[in-house]
């Protein structure tokens, strides 16, 4: 079976247990707050879009995911080996196929998955071994 990873683009990250939540950036007064799930496409809080950008290609990919957000266009999606969070320098994520547009976005140093523990808006996302479809994204185009 052949397939690459999403091309270099501004895409929404869509979960697939919960089809409604995106990753997003939250912001917040004062500073920037967590990824978090976010519901409302047309909301522009928490920012929902985001650069990808292969590093590394094959079966088992490389990517990085930054800010489309004008006001947030230097942060990048983060791991600091306990939590889910921004960072001002590219981190790269291996990114893995599950079979139809499904993903599974990992932290190749601890191999844990990004992944949404609940369907409620603004829950942070988080990081497991095994969340089943909590665990796996689409990657949404913009345009």
């Amino acid at each position: 079976m052949s397939f690459s990873i999403p091309p270099n683009g501004v895409y929404r990250i869509q979960n697939e247990a919960y089809p409604e939540q995106m990753i997003g950036l939250e912001f917040r007064v004062g500073g920037l707050g967590l990824f978090v799930a976010g519901r409302h496409e047309d909301s522009s809080n928490p920012h929902i879009e985001w650069q990808v950008k292969a590093v590394q290609e094959g079966e088992y990919g490389m990517i990085t995911m930054k800010s489309d957000s004008r006001d947030a266009s230097d942060f990048y999606i983060g791991f600091d080996s306990r939590t889910v969070g921004y960072s001002s320098t590219p981190y790269e994520w291996e990114l893995s196929f599950r079979g139809e547009d499904k993903w599974a976005i990992m932290d190749r140093a601890s191999g844990l998955l990004l992944f949404l523990p609940s369907n409620v808006d603004r829950t942070p996302v988080g990081v497991t071994m095994d969340g089943g479809d909590a665990s796996y994204w689409r990657f949404i185009p913009k345009y």
